[in-house]
């Protein structure tokens, strides 16, 4: 039987809101997650699993588990509460998982983003959809870069782009006109891209001896049936849902096909000349989320267009 190489990384993941929990503590701020409803019954991202509080008990299981590299994230809103001004109680809270981490043997690997925000930021300018939020991220992922460039070697910007741009109610994109809402989420994205990229270039000159890369979530997509237009519809899709933001991410610029179908509907991002020098920046590598296969339709004459994804399943 074939074996991993020695150096293979087994390991886990988590995300920041989703686990941490600490609302109000230690200097941490509001995130725009904290602003979500939640299902009667259900925890909310305000305890979640409480790892704030049972960190070193966290490390402590994933050590018996034989884990060889944990991927969490930095919660934005708990190192700048509001997206600007440094929170020196959340730093240190993660210098001491950092530490705990290392001291196991357990390669710590951060994610900058992962669906969470500083909600100031969303009421401030809008988030994302203003690109003072693009100045706002690669601040924030220098502050990181100096603080813990010398003890963390290898990082993650940006955690599945197209399932964050999506969820109105996260990203404070509330608009009621479809067109409107759909021109603010690709914006919402590029932007996205591009405090990536400018933050890659960063990352570059703060931590040498480092690797940085972003994470995609990734379907296989299917067509339906046989028949042409099902066939050409799940390409469609493919490209729309993983490719193009991956395109822009890797090669710097949408498909052919993604570039037409935003024009089409008036939804393509609006860029600066000078953004051009920085979409050029490359991360090293590339992380793929696969959850699930997906089998796609051509559209019907009654479908709803009006929501995502912008295909039928």
């Amino acid at each position: 039987m074939k074996q991993f190489p020695k150096n293979f990384l087994w390991g886990a993941s988590t995300s920041a809101f989703q686990v941490e929990g600490g609302y109000g503590e230690g200097g941490r701020g509001i995130a725009n997650s904290d602003m979500c409803s939640i299902p009667k019954g259900q925890a909310d991202f305000k305890t979640a699993s409480d790892h704030f509080h049972h960190f070193k008990e966290d490390v402590a299981l994933m050590k018996e588990l034989g884990l060889k590299v944990y991927r969490f994230s930095f919660l934005w809103s708990r190192i700048m509460p509001d997206g600007h001004t440094i929170n020196e109680d959340g730093l240190s809270f993660y210098d001491q998982l950092i530490d705990d981490l290392i001291a196991q043997g357990i390669e710590p690997l951060p994610t900058l983003y992962h669906f969470e925000m500083p909600y100031h930021l969303i009421e401030e300018f809008g988030g994302w959809r203003d690109r003072r939020c693009v100045d706002a991220y690669v601040a924030y992922a220098k502050v990181c870069f100096e603080r813990y460039g010398k003890k963390v070697k290898n990082w993650i910007t940006i955690n599945e782009q197209m399932c964050v741009t999506t969820p109105d109610e996260m990203n404070g994109n509330l608009e009621k006109d479809d067109d409107k809402r759909h021109q603010v989420l690709y914006q919402m994205s590029y932007h996205m891209t591009l405090a990536e990229k400018i933050t890659i270039g960063l990352f570059n000159k703060m931590i040498a001896d480092g690797h940085i890369g972003h994470v995609v979530a990734m379907q296989s997509v299917y067509p339906a049936t046989s028949d042409p237009l099902d066939v050409q519809a799940a390409m469609n899709a493919q490209d729309e849902l993983m490719w193009s933001f991956l395109d822009l991410s890797i090669q710097g610029s949408y498909s052919h096909h993604f570039t037409s179908y935003l024009k089409k509907h008036g939804w393509y991002p609006e860029m600066l000349e000078e953004d051009q020098k920085y979409l050029r920046e490359h991360p090293d590598f590339i992380g793929v989320n696969y959850y699930a296969s997906l089998t796609v339709r051509a559209k019907r004459k009654d479908d709803d267009t009006s929501h995502m994804p912008p295909f039928f399943v």
